[in-house]
């Protein structure tokens, strides 16, 4: 049971209504829900007409007075009514009022002493026995207060001792803030008391006029609110100038549409993350803190950490949330938290019947490897390359762990259930991947075949599609049917892809023996009327291979210069055309001393022309 409190110092921001709302939505997605009318002197809640009780139904005045009368908690039970819901709501919502409107209520609310209640009828107790009647005997997920305004005895009840989380309402004045501080620093200051409570406070401006504020006055206020009441990024209710305000209409469920019930909606999400029991709430907490800011004081990282062990305490057989605080362990670098819950995260996945997420997968797997776990690992990294719900990129992630395990288990891929609906996008991507020796060049040329029905007639994915097929079978020596995928008459056209022209005379040279000159000519065109300011390592060093093919030497060490720049820069594997394979850097400098040596005169033929490679070399990728 979570038990929230709505405040506000003064009246008129629409704190009643805000508590409806949140309350009714709550229960149309499927939680039980109590609201508690705290407002004595001004009870509202029950003026709504989907909330109205039966005639005469006794509420939190009744019970007070009853409690007085005899010394004995009476059964919440009687002070409190079931209220109708739309069909389609999935939850419940009960309400306790104020009380039975007859001509006795102001004698009975008058002759309520809270002073005399708490310091003569150890009316602590008594609130206390309440609470323990709300969550044992109605078993809600949420009790929602509304509280009487200012500083008075109910208020302290509402905004201290009754709740986990306080919603303070105001307008940004003067007025507001002054009154403010005080209840604020008081319930911060329950931290501090006999029996320390953290509370947790959500800030809402609201009724605010939605308005250019031209001269900055609305940006003062709420700096100064920030500043003083110390709270960074508040809630917004606007004001919401609607006719159905004086019918008090619920938004959320009478007009689910409109700009004032998303922003309730909205107020929930926020609230419901401080619900440790809310599933849905703490998986929205769990996905914020991942994307957090971590310039966060060291206390409120300590407090994000106590918040997580009590989610994972109070979640531990659930295999989402189990993930999720995984995660965040992680991020915040407690490797052995994090490291166990991914273990058991899988395991609760496989102990309720269903297969572990990707995702889950791939993160034990790589605890596991950190471990020095590789065959425990490698199982990980199969599930997931045969998993039916993996997604390119978790495929990708597979791939690259796996080739560093053991690259030869890397052939699952060509019977992997992904691979029978496989788009040119995802395969080019995967193949990529599998471009790190000559012995992958035949699995992704596999996937990339599973992928040509579905080549679409959009250029560049078509493109990407020949470029990647067409780097696997030249790296395979498969130089004639390079050549076919490639196909002649797009080099010769007038406005060839340099990169098609470049593969053309690579897999041409490959298959003859012979020099196609006329084409590396080509490239060489092609690459002076294109800009060269952003070319990678891998552009130069072809261009270097032509201009040194042509006896341009001067030329082609110059773009020599510039590849080797470009990878000592930017000093990751990269793509080449030496060898068709993406070499670490100190062997892509090899391949560049190699075509150095071309054009000093020796003769030299690149690595992916030699005989070695039908018989499937070495992982130019192993460290």
């Amino acid at each position: 049971m979570h038990t929230i409190s709505f405040y506000s110092f003064k009246g008129g921001v629409g704190r009643t209504l805000a508590l409806v709302n949140v309350g009714v939505e709550l229960a149309m997605t499927g939680r039980r829900v109590l609201l508690v009318d705290f407002d004595l002197e001004a009870p509202g809640i029950d003026t709504f007409e989907e909330l109205r009780g039966p005639g005469g139904q006794p509420g939190l005045v009744d019970f007070v007075t009853d409690f007085m009368m005899s010394g004995t908690p009476p059964d919440v039970l009687q002070y409190v009514y079931e209220a109708s819901l739309p069909e389609e709501a999935k939850g419940e919502l009960r309400v306790m009022g104020a009380g039975r409107r007859d001509a006795a209520y102001g004698q009975k609310l008058a002759a309520i002493d809270w002073q005399h209640l708490y310091s003569q009828m150890e009316g602590y107790l008594f609130i206390e026995d309440l609470k323990i009647q709300w969550a044992e005997k109605l078993m809600p997920d949420y009790v929602l207060i509304d509280s009487r305004t200012g500083h008075t005895e109910v208020g302290g009840i509402c905004t201290r001792q009754l709740p986990d989380t306080v919603v303070i309402l105001f307008m940004p004045n003067e007025q507001n803030l002054c009154g403010l501080k005080y209840v604020v620093q008081s319930i911060r200051n329950e931290m501090n008391g006999p029996v320390p409570k953290k509370i947790n406070i959500e800030f809402v401006v609201s009724n605010v006029p939605n308005l250019d504020d031209e001269e900055a006055i609305l940006a003062r206020m709420m700096k100064r609110f920030s500043s003083e009441l110390e709270f960074r990024s508040p809630h917004a209710i606007q004001r919401y100038d609607s006719l159905a305000l004086l019918n008090q209409s619920i938004f959320v469920s009478q007009r689910p549409k409109s700009r004032l019930a998303r922003q309730y909606r909205a107020l929930l999400q926020r609230l419901a993350e401080h619900n440790t029991e809310d599933r849905t709430g703490v998986l929205r907490y769990l996905d914020r803190q991942m994307k957090a800011d971590y310039l966060d004081s060291i206390e409120s990282q300590r407090e994000v950490r106590s918040r997580i062990d009590a989610i994972v305490e109070y979640h531990a057989n659930d295999s989402e949330i189990v993930f999720a605080s995984a995660l965040c362990y992680r991020d915040r670098g407690l490797l052995d938290q994090s490291n166990t819950w991914f273990e058991k995260s899988v395991e609760l996945a496989r102990l309720g019947g269903a297969e572990p997420a990707p995702r889950a997968l791939l993160e034990r797997a790589t605890a596991r490897a950190a471990a020095g776990r590789d065959q425990d690992a490698k199982a990980d990294l199969l599930e997931v390359i045969v998993h039916k719900k993996a997604n390119p990129l978790e495929l990708r992630r597979a791939i690259e762990m796996l080739r560093r395990i053991d690259e030869t288990a890397l052939v699952a891929i060509e019977t992997a259930p992904a691979m029978q609906d496989i788009d040119v996008d995802e395969a080019s991507m995967i193949a990529t991947s599998l471009a790190s020796s000559r012995r992958l060049h035949a699995v992704a040329k596999s996937v990339l075949m599973a992928a040509k029905a579905r080549c679409p007639k959009d250029a560049e994915l078509s493109f990407r599609w020949r470029n990647e097929t067409a780097l696997a079978l030249i790296g395979l020596g498969e130089f004639q049917e390079a050549m076919t995928v490639i196909g002649e008459d797009r080099v010769h056209c007038q406005q060839p892809h340099i990169a098609d022209a470049f593969n053309y005379a690579m897999a041409s040279w490959g298959s003859t023996r012979h020099l196609p000159i006329e084409i590396i000519q080509k490239v060489v065109e092609l690459d002076a009327n294109q800009p060269n300011d952003s070319v990678d390592a891998n552009c130069e060093e072809c261009l270097a291979l032509c201009l040194a093919l042509l006896g341009k030497g001067s030329e082609a060490k110059a773009r020599l210069a510039n590849a080797r720049n470009r990878i000592r820069e930017v000093p990751v594997p990269t793509f080449s055309c030496w060898s068709y394979t993406a070499v670490r850097p100190p062997v892509f400098e090899e391949h560049l001393n190699a075509i150095a040596a071309l054009i000093e005169g020796e003769h030299l033929t690149p690595e992916f022309m030699s005989s070695e490679v039908k018989q499937i070399g070495e992982n130019t990728m192993t460290t």
